[in-house]
């Protein structure tokens, strides 16, 4: 597996998410929009309990499964 260029902490994540759910609670928005279907589907609804990907947390971690995502 080649290894990526750009390299970001997990608190460099942390702090990039907190970004964006400010601009959309600034845009009225409480949580970010997620298509409804996508050519991934087969890989991540059955990685997901049915779902694209782990729910979105309204505040503090996501968590799938009983744990951080």
């Amino acid at each position: 597996m080649e290894t990526p260029d750009i390299v970001i902490t997990w608190e460099e994540w942390k702090r990039g998410r907190e970004a964006k759910r400010s601009l959309l609670r600034r845009l009225g928005l409480d949580k970010p929009c997620r298509r409804a279907e996508s050519s991934s589907d087969k890989r991540l609804r059955p990685a997901f309990g049915g779902e694209r990907g782990p729910a979105f947390a309204a505040e503090g971690p996501a968590i799938y499964d009983g744990k951080p995502v």
